[in-house]
């Protein structure tokens, strides 16, 4: 654990950083230096610790509030050579998903193991990668809790990713359709690039006809000249 010395120093960095980037001041009374001193009260130490400077970056990094609600319906062609970057989801489920290698432990299941509080990279193909870390996993007879980091390459055709939180999405030689509760829109394969720039929901991806599924809401989305939202 960092001295608290030094987790005080990047404390007040990060709070010059804010001011910096809202603009705004700091009501120096209202802080407790307890606060400061005691990592448990809240303060996620290892958000700050693998790569300082982007963590930095994504703490103050303002996205939307998605409001608008749609689904679309998507074949994204050559999916395998795109990468899904999820800034967090409540759970991710992969087909096949039985074994994790966690370093120095592995972990083995007779049922698939659920990730949750995942923020990482998905690389989804028949062989799908997930590089990043999560907050714990489950399955009917494992349960392990804790921040762990996640390497694995799995034999997949479905993956599905529910809870995802303001998330910016991109996909590439889309085609498919897009409904909302005021526009609507379908289009043919491989024609557009399809661009949400904060969404929230679900998402299913089946890899043996490279559909991918979004159930939710975002700030806005645009696929082509199609387009709603703020």
């Amino acid at each position: 654990m960092l001295d608290v010395k030094i987790l005080s120093a990047v404390f007040a960095s990060l709070v010059a950083a804010a001011v910096m980037v809202n603009g705004g001041g700091v009501d120096y009374n209202s802080m407790d230096i307890e606060d400061v001193e005691n990592v448990e009260s809240g303060f996620n130490l290892n958000e700050f610790t693998e790569d300082p400077i982007e963590q930095i970056r994504e703490h103050f990094r303002s996205y939307p509030e998605p409001e608008n609600s749609f689904e679309a319906h998507l074949t994204v062609e050559n999916l395998h050579q795109q990468s899904i970057n999820l800034r967090e989801a409540g759970e991710i489920k992969v087909e096949g998903l039985n074994q994790l290698d966690l370093g120095a432990n592995q972990v083995y299941s007779e049922e698939e193991i659920v990730l949750h509080g995942y923020r990482g990279t998905v690389e989804a193909g028949n062989i799908t990668t997930l590089e990043g870390g999560i907050n714990s996993l489950t399955s009917s007879d494992v349960n392990v809790t804790g921040t762990m980091n996640v390497n694995e390459e799995v034999n997949t055709s479905q993956i599905e990713v529910n809870d995802v939180e303001k998330t910016p999405l991109t996909f590439s030689d889309v085609g498919g359709s897009i409904e909302s509760s005021d526009a609507s829109t379908q289009f043919g394969e491989g024609s557009r690039i399809l661009d949400a720039n904060s969404f929230s929901g679900d998402m299913k991806i089946f890899l043996d006809n490279n559909t991918v599924i979004l159930d939710g809401r975002v700030d806005s989305l645009e696929a082509g000249s199609f387009s709603f939202g703020s």
